[in-house]
């Protein structure tokens, strides 16, 4: 492959796709950043390196280097269709102040979210403090910063952060167990913060349940929690077609996720229950809410089997062996009649995807696959010889990141939720948030005690029973 190599600070690409699924030799990294869809460089972003361009793809990619050299835009009918959905998504006028951020917490997903917001600069945005103990992720996340020719004020905790007045949204993306106590903080404080706080919700549905209560006396305030998974561009896609009632009434939700093993962090506290919520809170939180999506309704309760039977068998922490489950099928019963099925295996190394989704309803099915981008679509009266193959994009991705864009996407519609001023509410809110929880709570109990567990049984106390109804 014939490489050109550029030293800047700063690459700004614009893709015309050809509509092909093939990925191969179409791909561009920035310095600190990788866009494509090869998994293996994806971990570029918190490393640094040379800024790179397929030779062969010019052709195909209106690409200008060099810091403020944008290059000629190509004025196509499919740019104005971006524009004008641009101007959809962001009812007010881009020339308000910018919306100052923090990030409380810059290990791999805290730096995650810098890279989405650093593209997201010209929507009006910029990260402007940073809160972490961990001095090596203080440094990785200045290096990054000082890339975007960013700076940033830096704090060792959130207290100080929020001292600072500063920014006027914060970012949540500690360890699982820091998020009861920080988002307690960041509510109680007199000046209000909008806040982003990556799932899960809390470790606990008791600690949901008070960051819930505590939140209804702060409506000035915005809390979006960081189940993402709904803006993937095929998963978003079966959520159009469930929604518009092509498949009918919606009976069955099937979630496969095979993947690798959890990764390395900070000490490794994701290793334990106590510290993650389990596997399938920490994990799986994000399908029970696809799961609550497609069923168009509430669980009532969960059934599950699993255990730990392959991964961190032979790791010891302060003599203690990780706890975390590492394989399970969840069964969820729905108020509706509907039923939803989790398939979890994360020594899947070997697959083609790492998330199947099948929606079956009374008219049809919709199948949704990651990270190939694909939706199948058919129909009960039409049959297996007339199922669709759509190919899911979303052109407003300008970063795909480590979860093929719905993280640049869950920002932008935080952002026009800021915007209106109170006129829009958070696409995925706290309650959402808590019972993706419970249900992953459930699941867990479950698996322990051997039998159903309702929803009801989980919540425990009456007062907050109407939180899932």
């Amino acid at each position: 492959m014939n490489l050109i190599w550029h030293h800047a600070m700063v690459v700004v690409v614009m893709a015309v796709t050809d509509g092909s699924s093939s990925g191969n030799g179409r791909w561009c990294s920035v310095k600190g950043g990788k866009i494509g869809n090869k998994r293996k460089k994806r971990w570029g972003m918190i490393r640094g390196g040379d800024d790179r361009i397929d030779k062969d793809n010019l052709g195909k990619l209106g690409v200008a280097c060099g810091v403020g050299e944008l290059g000629e835009a190509l004025e196509t009918a499919e740019e104005k269709r971006r524009e004008e959905k641009r101007r959809d998504d962001h009812p007010l006028p881009m020339a308000e102040m910018t919306v100052k951020y923090g990030i409380i917490g810059v290990g791999m997903m805290g730096r995650e979210h810098l890279i989405n917001l650093h593209h997201l600069r010209n929507e009006g945005v910029a990260v402007v403090c940073i809160a972490d103990p961990h001095l090596p992720s203080q440094q990785v996340a200045l290096d990054l910063s000082q890339s975007f020719n960013w700076p940033l004020k830096v704090f060792p905790g959130h207290q100080e952060l929020l001292e600072s007045g500063l920014c006027d949204v914060v970012v949540v993306s500690t360890p699982n167990m820091t998020h009861y106590q920080i988002l307690m903080d960041i509510i109680n404080y007199p000046k209000p913060h909008h806040v982003l706080v990556e799932k899960p919700l809390c470790t606990t549905v008791m600690d949901c349940k008070k960051v819930v209560e505590a939140a209804k006396k702060r409506p000035e305030m915005l809390v979006q929690v960081g189940l993402e998974y709904r803006y993937m561009p095929p998963v978003a896609k079966l959520i159009e077609i469930v929604r518009d009632g092509a498949l009918g009434h919606i009976k069955m939700v099937a979630i496969r996720e095979h993947r690798f093993p959890f990764l390395v962090k900070v000490n490794n506290w994701n290793r334990f229950n106590c510290n993650s919520g389990g596997t399938l809170v920490e994990k799986c939180c994000h399908f029970f809410d696809l799961m609550r999506l497609f069923a168009g309704a509430n669980p009532v309760c969960v059934m599950a089997s699993g255990g730990v039977d392959v991964n961190h068998k032979d790791e010891i922490y302060d003599g203690k062996v990780p706890d975390i489950i590492d394989n399970a099928y969840v069964i969820v019963e729905f108020e509706n009649g509907s039923r939803g099925m989790l398939d979890l295996c994360m020594f899947a190394e070997g697959s083609k995807n790492e998330q199947e989704i099948s929606v079956v309803g009374d008219i049809g099915k919709g199948e949704a696959f990651v990270p190939e981008s694909i939706v199948r679509l058919g129909t009960r009266l039409e049959g297996r010889d007339d199922v669709q193959t759509l190919k899911a994009e979303d052109d407003r991705i300008k970063y795909e990141g480590l979860h093929h864009g719905s993280s640049y996407l869950e920002h932008l519609n935080f952002l026009s939720a800021i915007r209106a001023k109170g006129i829009k509410a958070p696409a995925v809110d706290l309650h959402d948030g808590l019972v993706s929880v419970a249900m992953g709570v459930a699941a867990q109990l479950s698996i322990e005690r051997g039998r159903f567990v309702t929803i009801k049984e989980v919540m425990n106390e009456s007062k907050f029973n109407n939180l899932v109804s």
